[in-house]
């Protein structure tokens, strides 16, 4: 799993930084079956899923070191990208396994921003923007769920099942390219602020106030089922001392 990174400082308060690494999830044999049959090991194989990261960014320091301002684009070139479904098993039952995607892609943008204009008072701004897609995802199936949820069938000879059937049996090679990746938000927002305020000897007060926002996400890699977006807001009121906190 290789890495390589390039750090330019253009001025002391200024750093360009570029970077390119491998990452991988290592291949096996999943024992999770979810159906009535036993362990097939060649069902259950998947292979190691691989993504080539990319990344260009700058951090930077403004107002006498009041404000920091980072930000960075990149881009995650997945191969084999591991994905959990229904599957197939030899005895003609269906199960929940680990599927190998032939590849994907996630490009996206990141920003932070952190600004102190008073003692003991600190504001915080964070965005990420994703653009995820499978470019290529296409598996056989005889389950009539993933079937419906995918929306479209190729009919292909299926697999022979173990017993053997006395009728041709058939699957469907069903295409998932183009979904976007599961989980992955296309907006995230962060934003906050604390502050520290002196009371009597060594004690403070903490006043503190925080909002996460994250966009429409889907649950699966079909995209037929979506988390809505949603908003939290979090407060945070403390008492501190040099050698305690409530």
């Amino acid at each position: 799993v290789p890495k390589a990174t390039l750090q330019w400082q253009a001025q002391d308060d200024i750093q360009i930084y570029a970077s390119i690494g491998e990452g991988v999830k290592p291949s096996g044999i999943s024992t999770i079956t979810g159906g009535a049959a036993g362990f097939e090991p060649e069902t259950y194989r998947f292979d190691q899923e691989k993504m080539w990261a990319y990344e260009l960014g700058a951090k930077s320091a403004w107002l006498g070191g009041t404000l920091t301002a980072n930000g960075a684009v990149f881009y995650q070139d997945y191969t084999d990208k591991q994905a959990v479904t229904q599957v197939q098993l030899a005895n003609g039952t269906i199960g929940i396994g680990p599927v190998n995607a032939g590849s994907a892609h996630v490009l996206g943008m990141e920003l932070e921003l952190n600004w102190q204009p008073l003692d003991g008072l600190l504001l915080n701004l964070g965005y990420t923007l994703l653009d995820t897609e499978y470019d290529q995802f296409v598996q056989d199936t005889r389950s009539a769920s993933n079937i419906a949820r995918a929306g479209n069938c190729a009919v292909v000879p299926a697999a022979p099942l173990n017993p053997p059937s006395p009728t041709p049996q058939f699957a469907c090679t069903i295409d998932l390219s183009g979904k976007r990746l599961e989980g992955a938000p296309t907006s995230s927002l962060l934003a906050g602020l604390s502050y520290v305020a002196p009371l009597e000897g060594e004690l403070s007060v903490l006043y503190g106030l925080q909002s996460t926002y994250q966009s429409k996400r889907y649950q699966s890699e079909f995209n037929d089922l979506a988390f809505d977006a949603f908003w939290l807001l979090n407060f945070n009121l403390g008492l501190l001392s040099d050698s305690w906190e409530v």
